[in-house]
């Protein structure tokens, strides 16, 4: 009897080590997070792609419900300028939001909480019915990373993955982000971040910074 308590025992702890996420082990390095590529010029939502003109929107979606300007703000590096992106919010719970910048429109925020929203990719379809066990298979790099980085959210009911997408990073020094929210196992939020593209002289600077720092460290 002792000896099964043991083997019940022992399987317990190894099944919770294999279920800690990789950056929470002995060993990891930062160049082991990796996340996969989520595309996001091939999605769909409500059967319309997610990157448009705000022209396109407003005539599939009409008029926004709300408009939160400069809802997000974005530095250029070393304060050369920043990016101001305003909101447009759609549904009658603010579950639908599009960032806008220069006439340009991308879906930001989905709350599937409560909702019947799908949007749809090729590997995967996101609704409140997504659970965040689906993204083994085929985002497993990014399901073992789950939960990296700080959290405005509490951890107990939550968990998150980040992924990247599928749009060229021309002119750009960080990649846009793909953060999924779940609660209780469950989709609860998805939310995308472009990131700003520099100018010639912007990169020019941000490269003279990067060779200062290089020779500091060496």
């Amino acid at each position: 009897m002792p000896y099964k308590i043991f083997l019940l025992i022992f399987f317990i702890i190894t099944i919770s080590c294999d279920n800690k996420p990789a950056w929470q082990k002995e060993g990891w390095t930062e160049d082991q997070f990796q996340p996969e590529i989520f595309e996001i010029s091939k999605a769909q939502f409500e059967g319309h792609p997610i990157l448009m003109s705000t022209e396109s929107l407003i005539k599939i979606k009409g008029t926004p419900l709300k408009i939160i300007d400069s809802c997000s703000i974005i530095p250029i590096v070393f304060r050369q300028a920043k990016i101001i992106y305003n909101c447009w919010i759609y549904g009658s719970k603010d579950e639908i939001a599009y960032q806008t910048l220069n006439g340009s429109a991308y879906l930001n925020w989905l709350n599937f909480e409560n909702s019947d929203l799908v949007l749809k990719t090729p590997k995967i379809d996101l609704s409140k019915e997504t659970r965040l066990t689906d993204f083994k298979k085929d985002f497993p790099n990014s399901y073992a990373h789950r939960n990296i980085g700080a959290a405005s959210y509490p951890r107990d009911e939550y968990e998150w993955i980040y992924l990247n997408d599928d749009l060229s990073m021309d002119k750009q020094i960080f990649p846009n982000k793909i953060e999924l929210v779940f609660k209780k196992g469950k989709l609860y939020q998805f939310r995308y971040q472009q990131e700003p593209k520099y100018t010639d002289k912007q990169l020019e600077e941000y490269v003279k910074w990067r060779k200062s720092r290089k020779q500091i460290t060496e």
